[in-house]
């Protein structure tokens, strides 16, 4: 995706690539759904504007690499998908390898799910907001139960995930990894913020 790309109808924009899938300029929506799959990569790579954003009534960005999802540094608007209400707006990322966001994403009343079969890489600030949070990284299998071995999930030093739920609904974050030593798992705590979640 070379050119910036606008709609704002409830419809779904599908990309499909055999190899690698490269977003170089801004996607935005207001009323859509995207979807992107790729044999190899999903690259989302520097860019300035509102980077890929979708503001919407019920619509869902839904990525899927045969290998890594990158979102890389320098996406100056980020990632962003803001639902209304009921209406939700979902992020779900699905990796054969790696995902690994070096730039910001937000959810605002929707959910963030990213699952991988090796390493989940968070590098930026995250914020979701009145939606619930799922990061599952080693689901290749590869592990087996075996400590340290599959993958997992890692946040740069200093890095903080913002989670704040509704006043009514507390929001639920999920993490499925495979830690270096099972009898000290990875401790999560330091690396999320925010209020009325778990």
């Amino acid at each position: 995706v070379n050119n910036d790309v606008t709609w704002g109808t409830a419809t779904t924009l599908t990309l499909n690539a055999v190899r690698n899938l490269n977003f170089n300029a801004n996607v935005t929506t207001t009323t859509g759904s995207l979807v992107a799959t790729a044999g190899t990569d999903v690259i989302v790579n520097a860019m300035g504007g509102t980077g890929i954003t979708m503001t919407t009534t019920g619509g869902n960005m839904t990525w899927t690499a045969g290998n890594d999802i990158l979102v890389k540094a320098g996406v100056v608007g980020g990632i962003t998908a803001t639902g209304t209400g009921a209406n939700r707006a979902n992020i779900t990322w699905t990796a054969g390898r790696d995902i690994k966001i070096d730039s910001a994403v937000t959810t605002t009343d929707g959910n963030f799910t990213a699952c991988c079969g090796r390493d989940l890489i968070i590098n930026s600030a995250m914020t979701t907001t009145r939606g619930h949070v799922v990061l599952r990284a080693g689901n290749d299998g590869s592990g087996l139960g075996v400590a340290g071995v599959g993958g997992t999930v890692v946040f740069g030093a200093g890095v903080l995930y913002s989670v704040t739920g509704a006043t009514a609904a507390i929001s639920r974050i999920t993490i499925d990894s495979t830690p270096a030593n099972y009898a000290v798992p990875n401790n999560y705590a330091g690396n999320f913020t925010g209020t009325a979640s778990t």
